[in-house]
């Protein structure tokens, strides 16, 4: 992502920020022979879009009381937990971080506290009576999990974060990055207490061969105007500090070390604190340019920030996983969670990728191998009932696991393998078949008494396109008799709904046509209809979100590459539409409602 974070503005000293969520970053990357930008012949372009909001992330604006922010609220109902996330001076309402960090599991509530909406346009004092108000609205709202939440907050945002933590009740958990541990630039209120600003020592502030502005050195010490120190030893949170060595906004360092003596000399809990060496001072989500010097709005003019862009940019990454599994320790559902087996295809191995990501929308996710790996046999050949069946024992006696029902996600052979699972086992109470078949293809199916022959394939349907490439579409032998063809799956003893993905363009074989016939199967049994959701231009691997598609490769049965469709944009918009689909499919029938989980999670 080096092509992102090294990017430098047009105009100096703007700081890149992102001030609509529902709209992407498009980057555009021009490839020039040549190393004049302006000379050379145009080789290749692309375009990178970078979204700020994962599928199903809602977005609800607040004004409730004096309270004006944006709640983002996960694809699911809740609770979950909560979190306020704060910015600096300069002002207004940003929502990026927070519209990212619903995307993991978070309610996260982005809070403006000056220059917005009918808020002061000035900071001349900061009242925690208007913080509390948030924390509260927050508090009582249904999606949040109590009793307590946390707080994000950088630079500004950190020092009255901290002052939050101080004050107020019902703050668990809380981030700061390169925040002060004293007032600065204005007076900090709560009821009958006052924290007036520590001085500004203009005397000591350099300036730098470009005339830029160095302040790391223009504020006194809270320790010489000890009015000013924030009295952290009344928080009961936990906290994480998270310090670039290279701040030059002020001493973000000696804070975090200066906080970290108080507690202890009171007898609370060391804090984390995380430093980086060469970070700066605007340590932001991942990837983000390095803002190394911008217009500051207490100074009045440009001064320098700090850090070296590669080790900042480095920082960034590590810090966005630091305060989420800080977040998720303190604050994260204890369990249990609704549980799903996830399941791939032909390949073989252990893949986890989509599991995780699962897991980061509130569900316990097995990602189950069954050939290629480990101890398990080298060649799957049959396709043997009794070992998922063990599987879906282990995930129900999971103690972090909620029954008394799991969910199957399976894309291609493992759609089919999820199918048949859901077919003859118990306790499966939703399934999400992404370009399955419902057939038994190229292997038998064996469960207790119960065998399932495979339908068949003729290797002389395979066509060869003009690259070589194999196109192997229709090689399997047709389904005669359709949803009464012998080797068809008996979907319709399935105690849940199933949900059937088909892209149209799936050259590994018919998805669409082999959901058709899996709906008439259904139907003509007496079952519920099923939901059948067709993407035109769509091929056959539907990753989670912008995974690139895959076009062609190697084919196990087949031993060459072949041709697996798709258009490029429409697969892509086809995997973002699926993953908020399969996210509020299993969210509405594995019970992971409020009403029922609250009590639980």
């Amino acid at each position: 992502m080096g092509l992102l974070w090294a990017m430098e503005p047009d105009r100096p000293f703007w700081r890149l920020i992102k001030r609509d969520v529902q709209t992407p970053f498009v980057v555009e990357l021009e490839v020039l022979d040549g190393h004049e930008p302006d000379d050379g012949r145009l080789l290749a372009r692309a375009v990178h879009e970078r979204h700020f909001m994962a599928p199903g992330v809602r977005r609800v604006p607040v004004r409730e009381g004096r309270v004006r922010a944006t709640l983002f609220l996960p694809p699911e109902p809740g609770p979950y937990p909560g979190i306020v996330d704060l910015f600096g001076v300069g002002g207004g309402l940003l929502e990026y971080r927070a519209s990212l960090l619903a995307g993991r599991g978070f309610a996260v509530l982005a809070l403006a506290y000056y220059n917005y909406d009918d808020l002061p346009k000035s900071m001349d004092a900061m009242r925690m009576e208007y913080f509390e108000e948030a924390v509260n609205y927050l508090l009582s709202h249904p999606e949040v999990k109590g009793p307590g939440i946390g707080l994000l907050g950088i630079s500004k945002g950190g020092e009255l974060g901290l002052a939050m933590a101080s004050f107020l009740k019902g703050i668990k958990a809380a981030v700061f990055i390169n925040g002060s541990v004293a007032a600065v630039g204005n007076t900090i209120y709560y009821k009958d207490e006052t924290i007036p600003p520590v001085s500004f020592l203009r005397d000591r502030i350099k300036v730098t061969k470009d005339g830029l502005l160095d302040v790391v050195e223009g504020l006194q010490s809270p320790l010489v105007e000890t009015k000013s120190f924030i009295p952290v030893e009344r928080s009961d949170s936990t906290f994480l500090f998270l310090v670039g060595q290279d701040d030059h906004n002020w001493k973000s360092e000696f804070y975090a070390n200066e906080i970290s003596k108080r507690l202890q000399a009171h007898g609370k809990e060391k804090p984390q604190i995380i430093l980086y060496p060469e970070a700066g001072h605007y340590i932001e989500p991942p990837f983000f340019p390095l803002c190394k010097a911008g217009m500051h709005v207490l100074v009045g003019t440009n001064i320098i920030f700090g850090g070296e862009p590669k080790p900042h940019a480095m920082a960034q990454v590590d810090a966005w996983q630091q305060l989420q599994t800080f977040f998720h320790k303190h604050l994260g559902r204890e369990g249990p969670f609704p549980g799903i087996i996830d399941v791939y295809g032909v390949g073989g191995g252990l893949l986890e990728y989509r599991a995780s990501l699962m897991a980061s929308h509130g569900f316990a996710t097995l990602a189950l191998a069954f050939y290629d790996f480990e101890d398990l046999p080298k060649d799957f050949t049959i396709v043997e009932v009794d070992y998922f069946e063990e599987a879906v024992c282990y995930m129900l006696q999971h103690p972090k696991v909620k029954g008394p029902d799991i969910g199957l996600l399976g894309l291609s052979l493992g759609a089919d393998i999820c199918l048949t699972m859901a077919s003859f086992l118990k306790n499966v109470s939703a399934t999400v078949s992404i370009n399955g078949s419902a057939f038994s293809g190229n292997r038998h199916i064996l469960y207790q008494q119960t065998m399932i022959p495979p339908l068949g394939h003729d290797l002389r349907r395979v066509k060869v396109a003009f690259s070589g490439i194999l196109d192997i579409v229709d090689i399997r032998n047709d389904p005669v008799g359709g949803c009464e063809n012998p080797s068809m799956i008996p979907i319709e003893q399935a105690k849940g709904p199933i949900l059937f993905i088909a892209g149209q363009d799936d050259h590994c074989w018919r998805s669409e046509l082999y959901a058709q016939i899996a709906l008439q199967r259904l139907q003509a049994r007496g079952k519920e209809r099923p939901q059948v959701i067709s993407y035109p231009g769509a091929g056959h691997y539907i990753e989670p979100p912008y995974f690139p598609m895959c076009p062609a490769s190697l084919h196990k049965i087949v031993n060459r590459a072949v041709h697996w469709g798709g258009e490029v944009r429409a697969h892509s918009r086809a995997q973002i539409d699926t993953w908020k689909q399969i996210l509020a499919f299993f969210g509405r029938h594995l019970e992971s409602t409020q009403s029922r989980a609250s009590s639980r999670l």
